[in-house]
């Protein structure tokens, strides 16, 4: 009887530590899949949810000289995100001068898994269809500078603005100037309702 203890004992140890040791393994492997993860996955996760994005004016985490967008996530790109404002105005925000986002769930896409058609859907593409239609934006630099106007061309580094009063439409007279922007110099474009 005494051996059977003994045994029993023993194997309810060895099973015990076998549990132990399975649980530590899947432990292990969710903190990698987790290190896995790119700021685009954790967002792609969580289109559709209203968000608060803090913004770096300066685009190396001075939080302080930033400012926020308030909205419902409603595209991911590479580089990039929208926001989608109650007031009808959409940010497009570039990845970079991102410092914080709140509100997300728990949810993730999976590491790598972005389609070639969200991969070749550049920051480009997207200011290619605001000029496209012609919208008054407010385009905000890392360095403060704030532009508000008409895109009127998209080049592969840069884009044009139009300078005008934004309650007016683009009229060759009403016209202030052209601003020629380095896209890697913005924070932010507004797409204004």
């Amino acid at each position: 009887m005494r051996w059977d203890n003994l045994v029993a004992d023993l194997e309810g140890q060895l099973d015990h530590a076998e549990v132990a040791e399975r649980a530590a393994e899947i432990e292990e492997h969710a903190r990698a899949e987790s290190g896995r993860l790119s700021l685009v996955d954790r967002l792609r996760g969580a289109q559709g949810e209203s968000l608060r994005v803090e913004v770096s004016r300066s685009g190396r985490g001075e939080a302080a000289a930033g400012w926020s967008v308030r909205g419902r996530l409603a595209r991911v790109g590479d580089g990039w995100l929208l926001i989608a404002g109650e007031s009808g105005a959409e940010t497009v925000v570039m990845l970079a001068s991102v410092t914080a986002v709140y509100g997300l769930s728990r949810l993730s896409a999976a590491p790598g898994s972005m389609t070639a058609v969200e991969a070749r859907l550049s920051v480009r593409s997207v200011l290619r269809s605001i000029a496209r239609d012609r919208a008054a934006v407010r385009v905000r630099t890392r360095h403060g500078v704030v532009i508000e106007g008409t895109i009127d061309r998209v080049g592969a580094d840069f884009f044009e603005v139009a300078t005008h009063s934004v309650g007016e439409l683009r009229r060759s007279a009403l016209v202030r100037e052209l601003a020629v922007v380095a896209v890697d110099g913005v924070a932010a474009v507004e797409r204004l309702p």
